[in-house]
């Protein structure tokens, strides 16, 4: 674990690992109705119904736009 602080997807830019390739996730955390969380467990079904109907929006990566 390098310590990088940013969008991850399947690599870490910063030490190149993988989930797979270390049986062990990468912690994810969202921003979620004003609160910084990693999982839905402690939100009640009205926040969990909130967040399930919000729109998602695609991450661009900056490798993908220097190439257009």
């Amino acid at each position: 674990m390098c310590g990088y602080n940013g969008i991850i997807e399947d690599v870490c830019p910063k030490c190149g690992r993988t989930e797979a390739e270390h049986d062990m996730p990468f912690e994810r955390i969202r921003r979620i109705t004003g609160y910084l969380v990693g999982t839905l467990d402690r939100f009640n079904d009205a926040k969990r119904a909130e967040e399930h109907d919000r729109v998602k929006h695609d991450v661009t990566r900056i490798e993908e736009v220097e190439e257009r």
